[in-house]
Order: C-alpha cells, then structure tokens, then sequence
C-alpha cells in the first residue's frame, strides 16, 4: 500500500526468494549440488505453474474476467524468456559438443568440456546480474509511468514502517535458522525413503515450502481482482531467481571454489523452458477468462 503494485510486487518477491536463497547458500556450502540446482529450477517452476496457476483459478472462480496491464505483462514474460534462455545455455553446448574420453583433437574431452561448462556459467552469470540491475532500473526509474496502477478504492497501511522493517529481520532470522534444518534434513529424508530422489525434493517439495509467502500473497490479492500484482508477485519472483539468486548462487561457489554450474538436467530444462513459452501466451493479450 506504501509503495504501489509495482515496487510492492518486487518487494514481495524479494522477501519470499529470501527462503530459496538460503536454503540455496545452504546447500551449496554442504556441497549438496543437485539440491541446489533443481531447487532454484523448481522455484522457477512452482512460481509459473502452480502459484500463477492458482491466481487465474482463485481469481476466476469470483470474476468472470480479469483483466492486467498489457505493458507490465509482455515486460514480465519477455525479460522470463530471455533469461531462461541465458540459463539453458551451457545446457545447450553440452549437448551440441561431442565429447571423448581422450580427446582425438576435434572432439572435447569430459574435464575439458566440465571446465568449459564452468567458465561459460560464471559468464552467463555476470550478464545475467548486469540484466537484473537493467530491469531494476527500467522498472523502478526510467519507465515506472508505464508499470503504475490506478487504485479503485484507497486503503489505509496496518503497521507503521518502523514495525514493517522489524517484522521482516525477525521473520528472516527465523527462516535462516529453519533453513539450516530444512538443508540438514534432506539426506536423512532420502535414506529413510528410497523411493524419494534428493533431485524430486529439490525439485517438487523444497519450492513448495520456499514459495509459501508469494503463493499466499498473489492468491489473495488475485480474489480482490489486483490481477497485476498477483503476477507481479508470481512471475516477478521467477525473473527474481533467474536474473538474481541464480546467478549470486553461481558466482558464490566460484568464489568458494564449488564445481556448480547452470547445466541442468535435460528433463528440468525442457520443461522449464516449455513453461516459460506456455506463461508467455497466456499473459499475451492481458486477460483472463
């Protein structure tokens, strides 16, 4: 209410990829790399499929039609596209490339392409850091006319800023605290049941817990018919791990020399970037029925 749809929509997904971000930190430092990189795709995943999923269905179950900003809708699932396009990229390479174990000359050998992988993720990252402070600056400066919302009917803040802003450190101590739990936990999950891969964890159970807060947040305000900011909050979350904790993600275990790097598995890809083409339609004409 302080700070409009927009800027409110940011600061929500911020707050809530706080959860996938420790618990990414987490894991990185415990070395648990594939509970790394399917937990930061999944969050991408959970965001577009179920919360947004969930925001049309809420929001249509009251109104026949909803109608959002055609401008912020194309920016949101344009700049998504780009990004997890960036993502795929080592993907791509690794599976364009023909690798043998000694290498004849033409072909890669399996540590050369690992450490090719490598450097091209550290570069992908840097540029996707470089592409987020763009859109910062697009969003919340240069074109902020074009994102801001009429309000209907004025509403009056709860809580006073100096509660708000001590509300949040509390309740990010807390998580950071739970995390460490949450990431020490997961071994002792898969061993006690083997019909459960640490990749269906990182992958289907840890986003669902992380996006809690954004699934909540856009849900609700999806009923009271703020349709923009429920895909502000949803889709702006999938930018946020795209263009932010995926790439600080990525640049912190080259710092702490981890073997992490963007080449996720082809199921995971396939399927992340087929959602991004399927959320790309849907916000295209700025209804929905």
């Amino acid at each position: 209410m302080r700070l409009g749809q927009t800027l409110g929509g940011l600061l929500n997904a911020t707050l809530g990829n706080a959860v996938e971000l420790i618990v990414a930190i987490l894991a990185l430092i415990k070395c648990e790399l594939t509970v790394v990189q399917s937990s930061l795709v999944g969050s991408i995943l959970s965001n577009l499929l179920l919360v947004l999923g969930m925001c049309f269905f809420a929001g249509g179950v009251r109104f026949a039609e909803q109608s959002m900003k055609v401008t912020a809708g194309q920016l949101n699932s344009s700049l998504l596209l780009i990004a997890v396009i960036a993502v795929l990229v080592p993907s791509a390479f690794h599976f364009s490339v023909k690798v043998t174990p000694s290498g004849d000359g033409v072909a890669l050998t399996s540590k050369e392409e690992a450490n090719d992988i490598l450097s091209m993720s550290h570069g992908v990252a840097i540029l996707l850091l470089i592409l987020y402070c763009s859109y910062l600056l697009f969003q919340m400066y240069t074109h902020a006319n074009l994102l801001e919302e009429e309000e209907e009917e004025e509403e009056v803040p709860q809580m006073n800023m100096v509660t708000t802003l001590i509300s949040m450190v509390i309740i990010t101590v807390i998580i950071g605290v739970t995390a460490e739990f949450l990431v020490s936990s997961i071994n002792g999950l898969t061993e006690a049941h083997p019909s459960l891969s640490q990749e269906w964890v990182g992958l289907i159970l840890l986003p669902i817990v992380g996006n809690a807060a954004e699934h909540f947040t856009a849900v609700s305000v999806a009923v009271k018919d703020k349709l923009d900011l429920s895909i502000s909050v949803a889709v702006g979350s999938s930018i946020q791990i795209a263009l932010f904790v995926i790439p600080v993600i990525q640049l912190l275990a080259w710092t702490l020399n981890k073997p992490l790097s963007l080449l996720f598995d082809p199921f995971e890809s396939l399927v992340l970037f087929f959602s991004v083409i399927i959320v790309n339609q849907t916000l295209a004409d700025g209804r929905s029925k």
